[in-house]
């Protein structure tokens, strides 16, 4: 049990190490030169009405390449009547930005022909909207035209695009997205960015150092309760077996020895048999009883301890019957079986006092060794004494 203890230790150790500890960083996929890390572009569509802003000579909108990110960026109009203009990436994370570039007040030139207006999907789903009206003499650079932190960490689909009844004009630069690295650094999110125009602003959370110490302490805390609960209820069960195999100990020691064993009392061990006064011994029906002999009354020599004990071996044949008989009848008509009991209890301790008398009794004397002589033989032929 310890042993699955250490294992499921490392393993929670694993699993915080690889979500807990890991650091979420930012990446861009830049409209020109895409992701640097994962190899990914941006999609335009159509691709043939898009073209890249920089070093376009014919364009009445020029922002300054040097605050572009990168120094390059990605334009085209969408006109109403026409296929709509998008723009899509895709990216695998938490969190995603987009950035545009917004044009001001062109002299000569109506406003109405450098109005932004981007519906947002994400993952198939009508996500959000950016409008910029232009005003003002200075570009928009860095505009954050949508922002989502609250992402499930997976791979996600982000499309930008125009269409329906107003002309917009689309000055796309990059986006940016949080993913996790695997690493133990921490992240902080684009900055918001406002400006004359009508814009979505969104901040990305920062994960702290503290937060990272608290996950890990929050994680050290929850090993240390799973751990204690896997000792508790293993002690627990350990407890309960150790238990039941000392009640089964202390029953086979009360219970003795279940095998017989004999020994050999010595005199001082042997204490003699006395009859209670209040006991009747008798023998056959309660008609006729005879009293038995006294039990005090020691009998002397082997032959007498061998009919002694023949007689009272009879007298249990006797009583055997009988009270084996008493056992079956009801208890209304059990009276006088402690009596058989009794007598047959007494007979059978006296039976053992005589063996063990028996065994005690001395050797009889043995009668003087006879040595022949001649004299003895002159004796039985008749001859002089």
């Amino acid at each position: 049990m310890p042993a699955v203890g250490l294992v499921v230790f490392f393993f929670l150790v694993n699993i915080l190490g690889q979500f807990g500890l890991a650091a979420l960083v930012n990446r861009t996929i830049d409209d020109y030169f895409g992701d640097p890390i994962t190899g990914t572009f941006p999609t335009y569509s159509p691709a043939g009405l898009w073209q890249q802003g920089n070093g376009c000579a014919g364009c009445t909108v020029r922002p300054n390449s040097s605050l572009a990110f990168d120094g390059t960026w990605h334009d085209t109009t969408y006109y109403i009547g026409n296929g709509s203009r998008s723009v899509s990436v895709n990216f695998t994370g938490s969190a995603v930005y987009a950035f545009f570039i917004t044009a001001p007040i062109i002299p000569g030139s109506p406003s109405s022909n450098h109005e932004t207006h981007l519906n947002i999907t994400l993952d198939g789903s009508l996500s959000g909207s950016f409008d910029s009206i232009p005003s003002g003499s200075n570009y928009g650079y860095n505009q954050l035209v949508y922002g989502n932190a609250s992402l499930n960490y997976g791979n996600h689909t982000l499309v930008i695009s125009s269409g329906g009844p107003s002309r917009s004009i689309l000055e796309f630069d990059y986006v940016m997205y949080t993913t996790d690295d695997g690493t133990t650094a921490s992240s902080t999110g684009p900055t918001s960015a406002t400006s004359s125009a009508t814009a979505v602003t969104t901040s990305s959370p920062t994960v702290t150092p503290g937060a990272i110490a608290g996950g890990v302490v929050g994680g050290i805390v929850i090993i240390a309760i799973i751990m204690l609960l896997i000792c508790f209820y293993y002690n627990r069960d350990r407890g309960r077996t150790t238990a039941i195999a000392n009640e089964a100990k202390d029953q086979e020691a009360a219970a003795g020895p279940q095998t017989l064993r004999t020994f050999m009392p010595t005199t001082s061990e042997i204490n003699p048999f006395v009859v209670p006064s209040n006991r009747t011994f008798f023998h056959g029906n309660s008609k006729e009883k005879r009293p038995l002999q006294n039990p005090n009354t020691a009998p002397t020599t082997e032959a007498e301890l061998n009919r002694r004990i023949q007689e009272l071996q009879q007298e249990m044949t006797v009583l055997q019957p009988r009270d084996s008989l008493s056992l079956q009848r009801p208890s209304s008509s059990r009276e006088g079986t402690d009596d058989w009991r009794s007598n047959l209890e007494v007979l059978r301790a006296e039976v053992r006092r005589l063996r063990l008398l028996m065994l005690l009794q001395p050797p009889p004397e043995q009668p003087p060794e006879y040595v022949h002589s001649v004299s003895d033989e002159i004796t039985s032929l008749g001859g002089p004494a």
